[in-house]
């Protein structure tokens, strides 16, 4: 046994197990992270070191392995047996500890070989049922905080290296047919009416200033929220797409605005069929036309219509685009008589006017 309790500034372990000698660990290490090839990085308690020859018939050499067995049943969560296991301190501030830290590469010295066809596998954790009665999780993260939530921490982080340009292609991915439910997202405490525990989705507004965007389920819906100053709560569709909606009971909102459509390569936007009816309760804008189709099309009001109030004057062109169209004149020269054209303003009178299909506006 060493007993290191000074400073330690050289390769090497306490216990080693390596499998021949021609290659040492020191280089495989120097291969994997040291371009330059001469650093002491590592001091190991155990080390282990295999290499699989060009002639082995085996499946597999490892480096350090761990084959344990359980016989005895559990009675909350131990006893239980651990093939590896490892715990670590930070002991003093400043200080950094890794449960586990696995590197792999496919060229020695950190050197571009493009041409090299060769299998990379950071991680894997297999995990076998042959019974349906058993129950399990193939990786665990557990924390545990004293009650003290941590300001700056995560369950699972993705960085690149620095200087690396290269990306992944995906980070997360699930082949068909392996799950039900691709993500099962809990609640934020275990109190009544609470929400679901947020999905954060970050972008860069048009100063590049990063933004987010959070989804979450609560009791009232689902609720869409932003960083940003604009786009607050949206939900933006690409052209063409279309966003269909089944039973909806009630759509409800108390000092905000409900727009369907915008923009001008807007050709429609679809409410309701051909026998449901649409209520509407309250003051309704519609930029645009509103037209009411189906075999026995009606629009229903229990209260009045008010058409838009304008002068003679300020009546829009009458046309074929603007035939039928109904305004409120509120400065008629003098009392029309019905379907009468050729109006002048400048009064007090007030009337409804229709463009027909003359080309003119004419009284009702």
């Amino acid at each position: 046994m060493d007993n290191k309790t000074g400073n330690i500034s050289a390769d090497g372990s306490a216990l080693a197990g390596l499998s021949q000698s021609a290659i040492t660990p020191k280089q495989i290490a120097s291969w994997a992270i040291s371009p330059s090839g001469t650093a002491d990085i590592y001091y190991d308690g155990i080390r282990g070191m295999g290499i699989l020859t060009p002639a082995s018939t085996i499946n597999e050499v490892n480096g350090v392995a761990g084959y344990v067995m359980s016989q005895k049943p559990i009675g909350t969560a131990f006893p239980t047996a651990v093939a590896l296991n490892g715990i670590a301190i930070a002991d003093v501030d400043g200080s950094s500890v890794w449960g586990a830290n696995t590197i792999v590469t496919d060229c020695r010295y950190q050197v571009p070989c493009a041409a090299h066809k060769r299998s990379l596998f950071g991680a894997e954790f297999d995990i076998s049922f042959q019974s349906a009665n058993s129950k399990g999780t193939n990786l665990l993260l557990g924390y545990g905080a004293n009650s003290v939530q941590c300001s700056s921490c995560g369950a699972i982080g993705f960085i690149r290296g620095s200087g690396t340009t290269g990306r992944w292609s995906n980070l997360i991915s699930s082949q068909d047919a392996v799950t039900l439910v691709y993500d099962d997202i809990g609640t934020q405490t275990t109190s009544a009416n609470s929400s679901s525990q947020n999905i954060n989705l970050h972008y860069r507004d048009s100063s590049n200033v990063r933004q987010t965007t959070s989804v979450a389920a609560t009791p009232g819906g689902i609720l869409v929220a932003t960083t940003g100053s604009s786009g607050a709560g949206s939900l933006a569709l690409p052209g063409g797409a279309v966003l269909s909606f089944g039973a909806i009971n009630t759509v409800s909102e108390s000092a905000e605005t409900a727009n369907f459509g915008s923009g001008s390569s807007l050709t429609a936007v679809n409410l309701g069929n051909s026998t449901a009816p649409i209520s509407v309760n309250g003051n309704t804008a519609v930029n645009g036309n509103l037209r009411v189709t189906g075999t026995a099309s009606a629009l229903k009001m229990t209260g009045a219509i008010t058409p838009d109030v304008t002068t003679v004057g300020a009546l829009p062109t009458c046309n074929s685009s603007t035939s039928y169209q109904l305004y409120a004149v509120s400065d008629l020269s003098a009392a029309p008589t019905y379907r009468q054209t050729g109006l002048t303003g400048g009064g007090s009178i007030s009337g409804l006017v229709m463009c027909n299909s003359a080309g003119a506006w004419e009284a009702h």
